[in-house]
């Protein structure tokens, strides 16, 4: 064998001083946690701040350098915000089991932290329960489909009662996952300056989505998702998702003005969720 290059070894000592101040950092950051752990129970604060989260990622993005990929940098702080999150409450999270639901564990566990205990269901049903009972902080659903004969997300706009709420998309990071999902939880709204808004809209009368997507064009609320329930339907009725740009009020003038258009059958509008827009591939390029 070999003998080491000249300077080896001095690295790799270097290499151990730096691993030791990553971890005394990192024992200090979980003392502050702590902190801040002792506040929200003081005050009885959210415990979950998945804005917050989304607007340090984009900092640690932004002023990242050298040759470290982001994709890891992102991985890396998923890791510690994720522990952070377990340091101060009994995290749990639900998602689905089986071929429908086969990307839901690899997106909890991407964004929550390898070590998050996860239950899953058979049902997506089961997961809004789960969550609904105070049985898991959060859960993860996949993203709506427009032609699902049986959507999630009429669970949640039919049954204000469960206080839950779409509040974050994943993968945050773009191409970190094969698939996509959202995830459901009891969190306040955070807008974080870069953000979507998931809408349901409610007719008296069957509407196609066609036609709701021209109505939101025309009243410049364009919908990036649009998906409809088709048991409502069958009632004669129509319960539309939409998701759209920025954080939006259902209360706001322009939301009135577009759905107006669909006067007399217009029922209601409800904000089903709001999420910080993910990274894109562009900014997690080198």
């Amino acid at each position: 064998m070999s003998a080491p290059a000249p300077g080896l070894d001095g690295l790799r000592r270097r290499i151990d001083a730096i691993d030791d101040r990553l971890h005394d950092l990192l024992i200090e950051r979980s003392g502050v946690v702590e902190e801040i752990a002792q506040i929200k129970r003081q005050s009885n604060a959210h415990w979950y701040r998945p804005g917050r989260e989304a607007e340090v990622l984009r900092r640690i993005v932004a002023r990242h350098r050298g040759p470290f990929s982001k994709p890891s940098l992102v991985r890396l702080w998923r890791e510690i915000q994720g522990a952070g999150i377990r340091q101060q409450i009994d995290f749990r999270a639900a998602a689905l089991r089986g071929p429908d639901g086969s990307g839901s564990w690899e997106l909890a566990h991407d964004h929550f932290g390898a070590s998050v205990p996860l239950q899953l269901f058979a049902s997506a049903g089961q997961v809004v329960a789960c969550v609904a009972e105070g049985k898991a902080s959060v859960g993860i659903l996949p993203l709506p489909m427009p032609e699902d004969p049986n959507p999630w997300w009429t669970l949640l706009a039919r049954n204000v009662e469960f206080g839950l709420r779409v509040v974050t998309r994943l993968p945050f990071a773009a191409g970190s996952a094969s698939s996509e999902g959202l995830v459901i939880a009891r969190a306040e709204f955070e807008t974080t300056g870069r953000d979507r808004t998931l809408l349901v809209i409610e007719t008296t009368e069957p509407l196609s989505r066609a036609k709701l997507h021209a109505a939101m064009e025309a009243g410049q609320l364009p919908p990036a998702i649009l998906a409809s329930d088709p048991a409502t339907a069958r009632a004669g009725r129509s319960l539309h998702l939409a998701d759209v740009r920025g954080a939006v009020d259902p209360a706001e003038e322009r939301v009135t003005r577009c759905f107006a258009r669909l006067s007399p059958i217009f029922a209601r509008v409800a904000r089903l969720g709001l999420y910080a827009e993910p990274l894109t591939r562009e900014e997690l390029a080198p």
